[in-house]
Parts: structure tokens; C-alpha cells; sequence
């Protein structure tokens, strides 16, 4: 909240304003994803946006929606079932996907049935894409999914129509308010790194925040290095924990 707002607005004592107001939202306290939401990544960064995705499944007051997910620009799609999630119709969501932004070399699920019907075995065979499973045990070796999953919930639990549609203006501004609020450390958002601009929401904005960044590809370069940094400093911690003596 407080790393969108400084792209767009300043007056003197904002963080304090905007920590008040926030604090007047229960809601978020209860749904908000914990934090750190952005270091668990035990995969090999990915060389270019799309290139590893997530996916996973969850649910909401008994609707149920996919999460899609860019491990390295931290891009996210939502999709909703209203009618159940039969293999068909997950696989229109991703062909959709595929053809907007590529089809990714590789997906981890956490092998949920859905996900992980022979129908999409065969549909992700047919694209060329490797299914990767994350251990039901250590999810967190799923980190960029746990985090995308935890954003989405929060997201759409303030912001979905009536019987958990997705149709509506204000659950499309809130995605876009999430596409452009910069990540830890990088200080770049997800729009910025998946297609090297902000995207317009309304929201008033310096101009050249609109415009294709010159620096790109450096600021995709910085945030592998960041991933293969985090991921280094968890392999570290695994390997201190597994050396520890035993009582």
C-alpha cells in the first residue's frame, strides 16, 4: 500500500495517514497474506517473464477459482468456476493464458486433482510445458504460488460481485492496483516487469510511469538476481537447520 502510494502522491506524514486508515479495515488484518509473502523459492529463477508459472486452486464462501501465476514478475491471472472446475474448462483458462503471454516451459501445482486429471497431463503434453509438483508437506517449495494464492484471497474476498464473479469494475481495478504495486526491494511492479510500464487505473500517476522503461532489461536482470539471492539465503537456513545435533 504504502510502495503504491509513493509512485503517485506525496504530502507530509502520508505513511502515518495511510497506516491510520489502514488500520481501520479489520478485514485486512484477518485475510492479509502474512509476511515475508516473496523469499520462499527453492526453483531456479526463470530467464524471462512466463517462462515458470503456478498455478493452484483454492476456494471462497464455496466458489471456487484458479490462481495463474509469473514466478519472476509475480504477474497474477484469476480465473472463476461458478459451474465446477471439470478439465475443459480449467484448460480454456490457461489456452487463454498460452496465447497472451506464451506458453510457459514449465507449471508447479501442488497436484491438486483438478490440476492433475490425465486430460490436463495431456493438455500441458500437447504445449510443450513440464508439470513441476510441490510437496504437499513443504509447500513453501511452492513459495511464488503460497504468495500469489495469499494476495488473490485477500483481493478478492473485499472486491468479488455477488456469487463470486469476477465481471465487475471494481474487482478489475483492484487486480490492476495489485499489477502495479511495486514488489520488495526491487521496487518495480508486477506490470512494470512482465511489460516494462505501468498500466493506467485511475489512479494519478507521474507520466513517464506509463511509458516503456528504457531500463527493462536491467530491472528484469535485478529482479533474477534478487529471486537467486533469496533462494540462496533459504538453501543456506535448510542447510544450518539440517546440521543442527538432535536432542
Amino acid at each position: 500500500m504504502l510502495r503504491r502510494a509513493r509512485q503517485s502522491v506525496y504530502w507530509p506524514g502520508i505513511e502515518g495517514d495511510l497506516q491510520h486508515r489502514l488500520a481501520q479495515y479489520t478485514s485486512y488484518d484477518e485475510h492479509a497474506p502474512s509476511l515475508p509473502p516473496e523469499e520462499m523459492i527453492h526453483t531456479p529463477p526463470g530467464e524471462y517473464p512466463f517462462q515458470q508459472v503456478v498455478a493452484d486452486m483454492f476456494q471462497i464462501e464455496g466458489n471456487i477459482y484458479m490462481i495463474y501465476a509469473d514466478r519472476l514478475t509475480g504477474w497474477l491471472e484469476v480465473a472463476h468456476f461458478p459451474c465446477g472446475a471439470m478439465s475443459n474448462k480449467i484448460s480454456n483458462h490457461f489456452r487463454s493464458y498460452f496465447s497472451r503471454w506464451g506458453a510457459p516451459e514449465q507449471i508447479s501445482t501442488d497436484g491438486g486433482t483438478n490440476l492433475a486429471s490425465e486430460e490436463m497431463v495431456a493438455f500441458f503434453t500437447r504445449w510443450g510445458v513440464k508439470v513441476r509438483l510441490s510437496s504437499a508437506h513443504y509447500p513453501q517449495s511452492n513459495g511464488r504460488a503460497e504468495a500469489a494464492v495469499k494476495s488473490a484471497k485477500w483481493l478478492l474476498r473485499e472486491n468479488m460481485s455477488k456469487g463470486g464473479a469476477l465481471e465487475s469494475d471494481k474487482t478489475a481495478l483492484a487486480t490492476l492496483q495489485y499489477l502495479n504495486t511495486p514488489l520488495m526491494e526491487i521496487n518495480k511492479s508486477p506490470s512494470q516487469l512482465a511489460t516494462g510500464r505501468q498500466l493506467h487505473d485511475g489512479v494519478p500517476t507521474a507520466r513517464r510511469h506509463l511509458l516503456v522503461d528504457t531500463y527493462w532489461r536491467r530491472t528484469i536482470r535485478q529482479r533474477e538476481l534478487q529471486v537467486a539471492k533469496s533462494q540462496e539465503a533459504m538453501r543456506t537456513l535448510d542447510t544450518t537447520r539440517d546440521c543442527r545435533p538432535s536432542n
